[in-house]
């Protein structure tokens, strides 16, 4: 499964959120595993966070759902930004979840910079207020981004899981 929906928020929401991102403190960090070495900008947040600071992202998740009228979430197993810059090449991977939902926060990207995802063969660009979901079985990648690009590439990733584990019980509205 994999769905895109284009201004997944209202302009207002989607200004707020644009701004929140671009406000956060990021941190360098790779991740090096047996397979991997993943190296991009990260700020966590935790579930449970109650700094006020980082409150902007529960309401996004529930602005989200609510907009899409979106159904079948049992909980979500986690919830942080990613950044990437020229010459950060992301691994392939797969998430140890039932489904992924990528927002892609900043407005002003632009197309020539490239830097999409690619989930199996399918390649979504980034496009500022757009949302990807997709199950986790699928193998995803975020793109490299172009040399001529001297800004972050952020994205808010949700990781969920299905109630019953059944991510083909999930259900949206159709925009």
């Amino acid at each position: 499964m994999i769905e895109i929906f284009d201004d997944v928020l209202d302009e207002d929401n989607a200004r707020y959120i644009h701004k929140c991102v671009e406000g956060l403190s990021w941190k360098f960090e790779y991740q090096p595993t047996t397979h991997l070495l993943n190296k991009h900008w990260c700020n966590n947040f935790s579930v449970t966070s109650m700094i006020p600071t980082n409150i902007w992202h529960e309401q996004l998740f529930k602005d989200i759902v609510d907009r899409l009228e979106l159904r079948g979430i049992d909980s979500i197993k986690a919830q942080y930004c990613l950044g990437h810059t020229f010459g950060l090449e992301q691994q392939a991977h797969y998430d140890a979840c039932d489904f992924t939902m990528i927002y892609y926060p900043k407005l002003d990207w632009q197309p020539e910079w490239q830097g999409g995802t690619l989930v199996g063969d399918t390649l979504v660009s980034y496009k500022g207020n757009r949302l990807l979901i997709f199950s986790c079985d699928q193998m995803h990648q975020g793109q490299p981004i172009s040399k001529q690009c001297f800004e972050l590439r952020p994205i808010v990733v949700y990781q969920c899981y299905a109630e019953s584990a059944m991510v083909e019980r999930l259900s949206w509205k159709k925009t």
